[in-house]
Order: structure tokens, then sequence, then C-alpha cells
């Protein structure tokens, strides 16, 4: 029988955070509101990966069959010099042990990986597109959204789960606080070509001087992704993200121009792609996760530079706050606190040290993209160091249980609904988040 509802949540953002816990928070008889500021579901876009524990959580939403049915076929990655000759390889681990490569075990397009989480969520949440949040205010007994149209409505809790440029998190953080953004001095354009017979299913690396690095990416019979990462400080490219699409593109074709290997092909390309998307490279670190009835979500919260753990750290989050407010619906700050306890030690484990590796990845002249490929094949060690590191720090649960288990521990919940203000956790409470102990 179906619980009646506890709370009315208003989930700001359908990505792959605010579709999680949409899901996750309908399932436990929430009555779920999702405003989406776009006209629809933002569902473009490139490849993606889904690792664990993101693998197990989805295996729990009953959607992994749905993920394995459409896979993009990618069997390695491979690093080429100009004229085309492969410098270095790494192979996809398929075989579910050991060390997961930078192919991911579940490699699916992000509008792939969306439609499923909104076709999850769809029978449980109210979504509302075009429907922008422009302010709050919090009480002790609610939150009160005013929205672009002008409408206000009450709310018993709200969810940011609107992405690294989060107004919800700025109206969190205090005056004064430190700014969020980690900025690496890298900057990324994403668009599609059509395939043609030079393009495999293994992705291809290719670094042209200036500081760009060119990846090839085919996930279909007929289409290729193109990955375009430019190492730039100037103020000019650091502006560039919020101009228009087709400056965007002008600007991205200039600095693409005269690059070598296939530029000329992916550069006639980039004119007529109504798949575009570029920004900037960047860490979210913000103090503070929530405050009163309102939590932060995913790239909100914590947005991870693109290093393969953004999806998997959005469902994860999600899961780990939908399941603390479940266990304390009326205390929602302490559940938010315990969240946050919970998910910082597995976001401090995928966060890197330093930029430096990205910057090493992007050389400057033909004599440094030399060096790299020739010195112990630099970009094979840097590619298997950082999958190294992803395996040490991952989770090992569900069909990822012969996965190298590292110093992290999802949290164990009992998935099943429950009435209002009793517990989710299941008997394995005392195994909930942070680090194992020894």
């Amino acid at each position: 029988m179906q619980n009646a509802p506890q709370k009315k949540i208003l989930v700001v953002g359908a990505g792959f955070a605010g579709l999680s816990a949409a899901y996750w928070l309908g399932r436990h008889g929430h009555q779920v509101v999702i405003a989406e500021r776009g006209a629809a579901l933002r569902d473009s876009g490139a490849q993606v990966d889904l690792r664990t524990p993101g693998v197990e959580i989805v295996e729990r939403m009953g959607l992994l069959d749905a993920v394995e049915a459409r896979q993009v076929h990618e069997i390695g990655f491979e690093m080429i010099d100009e004229h085309g000759a492969v410098k270095s390889r790494m192979m996809a681990n398929t075989s579910g042990t050991g060390t997961e490569s930078i192919t991911a075990e579940y490699e699916i397009m992000r509008g792939d990986m969306l439609r499923l989480l909104h076709d999850a969520a769809k029978d449980r949440a109210e979504f509302r597109f075009d429907a922008k949040l422009e302010r709050y205010e919090q009480d002790d007994e609610k939150v009160t959204a005013h929205f672009a149209d002008g409408t206000t409505e009450d709310f018993d809790l709200l969810v940011g789960a609107d992405g690294q440029g989060s107004r919800i998190r700025k109206a969190i953080l205090p005056a004064g606080a430190p700014d969020p953004y980690r900025r690496s001095g890298v900057h990324v354009a994403y668009w599609i070509v059509p395939r043609d017979n030079t393009d495999t299913d293994i992705a291809t690396m290719y670094n042209a001087p200036g500081g760009r690095l060119l990846i090839r990416r085919s996930h279909s019979a007929d289409e290729t992704q193109i990955y375009f990462f430019l190492r730039d400080d100037s103020p000019e490219t650091r502006a560039i993200h919020r101009k228009p699409v087709d400056e965007q593109k002008r600007f991205w074709a200039g600095k693409l121009r005269g690059a070598g290997w296939q530029a000329d092909r992916f550069l006639h390309a980039l004119e007529t792609s109504d798949n575009f998307y570029c920004h900037e490279v960047v860490q979210i670190v913000a103090d503070r996760w929530h405050q009163g009835r309102v939590v932060l979500l995913g790239d909100a919260a914590h947005g991870l530079p693109p290093a393969g753990w953004g999806v998997t750290s959005s469902i994860v989050g999600s899961y780990i706050m939908t399941h603390e407010l479940a266990r304390t619906p009326d205390n929602p700050s302490v559940a938010f606190a315990r969240y946050e306890a919970a998910m910082r030690p597995f976001i401090k484990s995928k966060e890197p040290a330093s930029f430096a590796s990205y910057r090493i990845l992007l050389p400057s002249t033909r004599l440094g993209i030399r060096l790299f490929h020739t010195l112990g094949q630099g970009a094979r060690t840097i590619m298997l160091g950082i999958s190294k590191v992803r395996a040490r720090f991952s989770t090992a649960t569900g069909r990822d249980s012969n996965r190298d288990r590292g110093t992290w521990t999802l949290p164990v919940y009992d998935d099943s609904p429950s009435p209002a203000g009793s517990s989710s956790m299941s008997s394995g409470e005392a195994r909930r988040g942070g680090p194992e102990r020894q």
C-alpha cells in the first residue's frame, strides 16, 4: 500500500542528481516537484561513465539491464601522434575484477542515462519545465520559493541540484566565503560529427601544439563525439562560455584551426552541429552543503572535473541524502548533516590533489608532445595511474563485488518505502558512510 506523502519537496534541476533524488524521494512517499529551467529535459551531450558504487545504486533502481542494453561499445583508449601512429594504448577491463581502465565497464551516452532516470522518476514526481527559481527564503516551518513567472509556493524542503553555477549554493554560503570555483586553466568543448571509416571503437587522443588535445570517441554506427581541450587561462577564454553559441563556435574554431590530424574534418562539422557545449574545467569546493531546510546535491555541492566520476558522484550523493532523510524526515538538518558527513570522504577521494595532471596532458610545444609520448610512454603511465587511484578508493558492491576494494563504503540502507517517521536504515546501520574502521 502506498504511504501518504511525508514532505512536499522542491528539487531544482533535472540533471543526474535531481532525477536520482526525485526517484528515491518519491519511492519514500514524499510529494516531489522538479523545477527545470530548460524547456525540456536537456538530454544531449557526450559519453559518460557509470562506475562503482553508482552501478550498485542503479541496479537497486532496477535500471542496470537498461544501461547495459544502451552501452557504448568502446573497447579501449589510445594516444596517437600527428601521423596517426599509436604511441600508447589501454584496453578496457570488462572482466569484473581488478583495476578499471580509463574506459569504464559501463559507458553510456549522457542523453540515454538521463532519459532512463527521467522515466524512472516521472511517475514519482511532478515535472515543471521552463520553471526558474529566482530566490527563496526559509524559516523553521517551510521554504518559500519565488519563481521567474511571478508565482510563489511553499515547500517543506528545497534540494539544490542546479549544477556548477548553482544559485542555491550562492544563497547558502556565508558572506565572505571563499570562491567555490577551483580553476584548472583548462577549457573543453564537445560536439558531434558524422562517423567515417577512420573512426574505430577505440577512443583516440591527439595532442597539438598550443596546449590543445582532441579526443575522438565513436558511440554509434553514424556518429562520433569530439572533445577539444584547451590550456588557456586568458580572460577571453574564461568568458567565452557565457557568450551566444554562435560566438562560442567561432572562438573554438579559431583555436582548433591548423591543429593537424583530422582538425579540418572536425571544424567543418562544428559549423552545423546542434549538439555543442563548452565549459571551463573546474572543481566546486564549498564549505557548506546544507542550511536549515535546504540541501545541495551533485555539481552544486561538489562538482568534480571531467575524470569519470561526475555522474556516479551525483547518483551516490542523491542516494545517501534521500535515505538519511527517510531516517529522520522531521529533522532534516540532522539528515543533511549525516549525508554530508558520509559523502565528503567519497568526494575527497575522487578530487585531484592538483590540476597538474591536466596540464601535463596538454603540452604547449611539439617537443613537449614528443617528450610526453617518449618518456616511459607517458600518456599510458598517467592514465594507468589515474585508474589505480580510482580503484583504490572505489567501494566494491553488487555486480562489481570483485573490484578492488577501497577505504570508503557505500552506506547500507533498506531501499523499501517506509512509513512516516520510521527509519530506513537496515540492520547494517553500523556500516554507514565514511572510511571503514580497521
